[in-house]
């Protein structure tokens, strides 16, 4: 099965859409299974649907499809709520392992090149359990090899180890396998953010012995805007009482007993009514992955990153490529900088976008671009990169209409 299929997604023919790594575009499974469900789901078989369409099993029913994307065992992940709730969830279920077996072990250790939301969400933690455990944020950014540098920070004072597989500024990719022996070296519990990696690069959540991990699933499986999130708990864990004793959670939701009793599988990791019409977007979108070999889908990324950065190079002389330029050492993203810091990598985006060409601004000063050969060709690649070139050479982007900063960037 050829991995290229844009024929499968709703992408305009004369767009080039780079911005998976920020929102997938929708697939035409994803919008007949939408129509189907509204009109004679929900429009016919009303609430019967929860039984007769699977309704209330459909968190897992997605979950054993999202493991098998990253080869971990049936009934370890489940979808529910958002990454960053997911995340209070494990982290909370990470300090409850630890406090079991090490309580005087309080550090949570974390890096400068985490998604910011999951340093907000241990830092709420922390406050509200009164200062039992500190967060120690490490600084990577300046790393030439910030594996290394985690690798090195973990010690016998380290309880937890929270991490983003990916850097959404940077496109660094942690090496999961070393820093997890190192981490288990010194019984320390791991959670991955895997919200940069899933459905890109190929991550084998058992050989890797993970405890934790947690994704978003609106990326690059192109769940939609806002689908729901995934979390993963190791088979060794799941004795943990959920923090949340959520309604769905609960052993026999309809038996309403006034006590609550976590069921005794993923799901007592659910909270409340599952999000149907996200929830079935999301698995007609996996449909496209289930024939697909995601070494071979890494491999085709990684070559497309490879023609797009040594592009750059060539014809783009003026802008800094941040993303390593070691495989093993990346995600699929391209992260470049202009030379100069009064260009405005925001304008030459807006001029990018305004000439089809789909990425995206994060701060300080890059143009990101997400690549997938989902979707994306060798000649959309050239063709961006002439357009890129382009819009330096003629410093079109400095045009008014270009510095009009939007809500998102």
């Amino acid at each position: 099965m050829s991995i290229y299929n844009k024929n499968a997604f709703l992408i305009p023919e004369d767009l080039i859409y780079l911005d998976g790594n920020s929102l997938g575009p929708l697939s035409k499974s994803s919008q007949s299974r939408i129509s189907n469900v509204v009109s004679e789901q929900w429009g016919k078989d009303l609430i019967s649907s929860w039984n007769k369409h699977d309704w209330f099993d459909l968190p897992e029913i997605v979950g054993k499809k999202i493991a098998k994307i990253l080869n971990a065992s049936n009934g370890s992940i489940t979808i529910s709520d958002s990454t960053s709730i997911n995340l209070y969830k494990l982290l909370n279920a990470a300090i409850q392992v630890n406090d079991k077996v090490k309580a005087k072990k309080t550090t949570i250790l974390t890096d400068n090149l985490n998604f910011p939301t999951d340093l907000y969400i241990a830092q709420g933690i922390i406050n509200s359990m009164g200062g039992d455990y500190n967060l120690k944020i490490i600084d990577t950014r300046a790393c030439d090899n910030p594996t290394d540098a985690i690798v090195n920070a973990i010690d016998d004072s380290t309880s937890i180890l929270m991490l983003t597989h990916v850097g959404y500024d940077t496109g660094y990719a942690y090496n999961i396998q070393t820093i997890n022996e190192k981490a288990h070296d010194h019984n320390c519990q791991t959670i991955w953010d895997l919200s940069h990696s899933i459905g890109a690069l190929n991550v084998d959540l058992g050989k890797l012995d993970v405890d934790f991990a947690v994704g978003c699933t609106y990326k690059y499986l192109n769940g939609g805007p806002g689908a729901p999130a995934f979390l993963y708990v190791n088979s060794k864990h799941q004795e943990v009482y959920p923090v949340i004793s959520g309604w769905m959670g609960q052993r026999n939701p309809f038996e309403f007993d006034l006590r609550y009793e976590p069921d005794a599988s993923i799901r007592k990791f659910r909270v409340g009514t599952p999000p149907i019409l996200s929830l079935v977007s999301l698995d007609a979108a996996l449909t496209i992955f289930e024939k697909l070999n995601m070494l071979e889908v890494e491999k085709s990324a990684q070559l497309l990153l490879d023609k797009f950065i040594s592009g750059v190079e060539e014809n783009c002389p003026q802008m800094n490529i941040i993303s390593p330029r070691v495989k093993s050492d990346r995600g699929t993203q391209l992260v470049i900088q202009p030379k100069d810091n009064n260009v405005s990598s925001y304008a030459i985006m807006q001029n990018l976008i305004a000439r089809k060409v789909i990425g995206d601004f994060r701060q300080p000063n890059n143009c990101r671009f997400g690549i997938t050969p989902l979707y994306i060709s060798e000649s959309d690649i050239e063709k961006a990169i002439d357009i890129l070139s382009e819009i330096l050479q003629t410093e079109s982007w400095k045009n008014e209409k270009y510095f009009k900063i939007s809500t998102v960037t």
